[in-house]
């Protein structure tokens, strides 16, 4: 019996990233002969299912590596995923170019972000941008 390998590609909107992608290896697996099911789509929506196949790949490893106590693997295995962070771009005012580039996390509200942006852009007299990573 062939086995089905199992591909989740998720890019941060799951348009075109992970559509191109996507195309791409399920033509070269096809190729060479493999059976794969391709899932494509957002971060946020394959989140469940990524960190399914992830703890059910580590558990078959820990299983086939003879580690576990009473049938149940050790250490237990548990994935989960956090949203993308946010960046903080900092470039000068009369040109065009990033001189900084912070990583913030994810939850920032709309105000943090306002105030963060002015609050920078007045220290270092530069524009500040706060914008999501990843593609749209």
């Amino acid at each position: 019996m062939k086995k089905t390998v199992k591909v989740v590609i998720a890019c941060a909107t799951g348009m075109a990233t992970s559509t191109m992608a996507a195309t791409k290896l399920t033509r070269e697996l096809a190729k060479r002969g493999v059976d794969a099911k391709v899932t494509k789509g957002n971060i946020t929506d394959l989140a469940a299912l990524t960190e399914t196949i992830l703890q059910q790949q580590v558990a078959q490893a820990l299983k086939d590596a003879g580690l576990g106590f009473l049938a149940q693997q050790v250490p237990p295995v548990l994935f989960h995923s956090t949203p993308l962070p946010t960046a903080l771009i900092v470039s000068p005012r009369d040109v065009i170019r990033q001189d900084g580039n912070l990583s913030l996390l994810a939850d920032l509200s709309l105000e943090g972000i306002s105030r963060l942006e002015d609050e920078v852009a007045d220290y270092m007299d530069a524009s500040t941008l706060v914008e999501d990573v990843g593609g749209r």
